[in-house]
């Protein structure tokens, strides 16, 4: 068996997932065999490469929806309608790869934009999981989207606009469901306000080491200019 309460990292694409899950491995969680796939960053995506191809991928494609989260978006409505038919044999798919992949106890974490899109059947699999939402300001997001070449969904801001409102509905009905939610702003560090970082890492009781997180931000941070300074 694995945890109970696995920690999936979601939220948007282009809004720092990769990042608070990079921060995530850093500080003590195990996320099995990881692609090497490299984000904006230069560096991985902490993505589990196997969950996403053989689990995630296919019930996105059963649902008639874009297997990468862009366009079309997966009904919520059919995510609710089978949940409860798919959760169990999720669960132990996903408990398989984990087990084979060389699992030991440790606290599990899955990033993944798609997760918040499918929330309902993640829910429903693993009741007491431990869900990180990434947030960053809708300008910047679609901002980013349209000058990242393989976000190609929809051609203007419009378009991202709509696909924007489609994730935050799913963020608030995630808050009415009482799911065990964190909301952490990667943009707030860019000036070294990092406190609500360490704080969610100490409520994850993992291990927070000041001179390896802020040496693995910094550079994501700041490379290009990826964050605005904000307060």
């Amino acid at each position: 068996m694995i945890s109970e309460s696995p920690i999936l990292v979601t939220g948007t694409a282009r809004s720092g997932v990769s990042m608070i899950g990079g921060v995530i491995r850093l500080c003590g969680a195990w996320g099995g065999r990881m692609e090497n796939i490299t984000d904006y960053d230069g560096r991985g995506s902490f993505e589990n490469g196997e969950i996403r191809e053989s689990i995630v991928k296919p019930l996105l494609r059963g649902i008639h929806a874009d297997p990468t989260g862009q366009r079309p978006l997966p009904s919520i409505r059919e995510c609710n309608r089978i949940a409860g038919k798919v959760a169990f044999t999720w669960r132990r798919r996903l408990e398989k790869i984990i087990v084979c992949q060389g699992y030991q106890g440790e606290p599990i974490f899955y990033v993944s934009p798609q997760s918040c899109l499918i929330w309902p059947i993640w829910a429903k699999a693993f009741p007491r999981a431990r869900w990180i939402i990434v947030r960053r300001k809708d300008e910047d997001i679609i901002s980013a989207c349209m000058k990242t070449g393989y976000m190609t969904g929809y051609k203007d801001r419009i378009g991202w606009a709509q696909w924007l409102e489609f994730h935050k509905q799913r963020f608030s009905e995630m808050i009415d469901a009482n799911l065990n939610i964190f909301q952490i702003w990667p943009q707030r560090m860019i000036r070294g306000k990092i406190g609500e970082l360490r704080e969610l890492i100490e409520q994850l009781e993992l291990s927070w080491d000041d001179a390896r997180v802020e040496d693995f931000i910094a550079p994501i941070l700041w490379k290009g200019g990826i964050f605005e300074v904000t307060d």
